[in-house]
């Protein structure tokens, strides 16, 4: 197979806009594919202790996405789907060989909801507008309807030619998407890169900073949420000596472990909870044990939510378990609302007040009150 040239495309719809990358635009046909083959078995939902022998077993076992189902009797197997993905290309078999707990259609409608009354505040004008954060993730299918309209920027860093992945549909759409982000109405400047490798994050963060430093004071790009620990990846000095030079120039890096605020993950007790409830809440499932959400020092929701899926721009799925993954763009949306009603907010005053605000859960932790966060930030 040859090996695709990367081409440079100017787009005049925005003072800095180019993609680098065609193949982001480009669908993977594997979906339509797999669903002409049904599937004859479903295997049962591991344990815990036999997760820990085979990770990728248990991740993988209940991902229905793009999977035709429609042969299968499930009719009691609740306790397994209700840790499954699943998307809007699934075929399910017919409602009497389903368990009467478990409709798709419901969860996926439920699980868009991003939860603790973020979607009051945006009724109220509080979704990020007039407000720009960088994502640095994996190739993005740029036309997905949930978010196309809010990418400002696309630049591939990782110049091998790459159809769209999961990982960027879904972190763009849990940050900025129009019906399941924390800021619909933020702007997004996207880095496309799948080595995830410390020398393309350095050079994707110190692109941030080139770009900003063009922007006028009311466009800057405020946060960049990358889904990576990068405590921990080889050669990390130059990243974090990246990241601290971002931050110099008042961009907030928001990634996985960092130091002074630790993500950590919720999800919700039933499929049909309500997501605005703070009753509804559990420690994530990638947790083995619920007190380990103790040890973080922010919780926010990243089990049962419905993102922008990869196989198609109209492509929705939902996962009932999720990554520390999601934490990061859910907190860079929070981080664009709080920069809508507080523009010259600081990190530092940022942290503080996510966690003066944070409700308290006994046996849980502090879990992200956004409407409390914004409450303080207008006084």
């Amino acid at each position: 197979m040859l090996r695709k040239t990367s081409i440079l495309v100017l787009i005049l719809l925005s003072p800095i806009c180019f993609i680098t990358n065609l193949q982001a635009n480009k669908v993977d046909d594997r979906c339509n594919y797999r669903l002409k083959e049904p599937v004859t078995e479903v295997a049962p939902f591991l344990s815990r202790t036999e997760a820990e022998k085979n990770s990728v077993q248990f991740w993988s076992q209940l991902n229905f996405e793009c999977k035709n189902l429609s042969n299968l009797n499930l009719s009691n197997r609740y306790d397994d789907l209700k840790y499954s993905r699943f998307n809007t290309s699934t075929v399910w078999p017919a409602n009497n060989k389903l368990p009467k707990k478990f409709r798709s259609k419901k969860i996926m409608d439920v699980g868009e909801n991003p939860g603790l009354g973020l979607r009051k505040l945006h009724s109220q004008g509080i979704n990020g507008k007039d407000v720009s954060i960088a994502i640095i993730d994996q190739t993005l299918l740029l036309s997905h309807v949930e978010y196309k309209d809010t990418v400002v920027s696309y630049e591939s860093i990782d110049k091998s030619a790459s159809f769209p992945q999961m990982h960027g549909s879904a972190v763009s759409s849990l940050a900025v998407g129009k019906t399941v982000g924390v800021a619909p109405m933020a702007k997004l400047y996207y880095f496309a890169d799948n080595s995830s490798g410390a020398d393309n994050i350095t050079e994707a963060i110190n692109r941030v900073i080139v770009i900003n430093k063009k922007l006028p004071l009311t466009r800057k790009i405020r946060a960049i949420s990358i889904s990576l620990g990068l405590n921990s990846i080889k050669n990390n000095k130059k990243v974090l000596d990246a990241v601290s030079s971002a931050e110099k120039d008042g961009i907030f890096v928001i990634y996985v472990e960092m130091n002074g605020l630790k993500l950590g993950g919720i999800g919700r007790k039933d499929l049909y909870s309500d997501p605005d409830n703070i009753k509804s809440y559990r420690c994530c499932s990638m947790y083995p044990e619920e007190s380990m959400c103790l040890r973080d020092d922010i919780l926010v929701p990243i089990d049962n939510r419905t993102f922008a899926g990869y196989q198609g721009d109209k492509t929705y799925t939902y996962g009932a378990v999720g990554g520390i993954s999601w934490a990061e763009p859910y907190m860079a949306g929070i981080y664009a609302l709080a920069a809508q009603v507080k523009p010259r907010i600081t990190k530092d005053e940022f942290v503080s007040a996510v966690k003066k605000t944070a409700t308290n859960v006994d046996g849980l932790g502090k879990v992200i009150n956004p409407t409390g966060l914004i409450d303080e930030l207008k006084k």
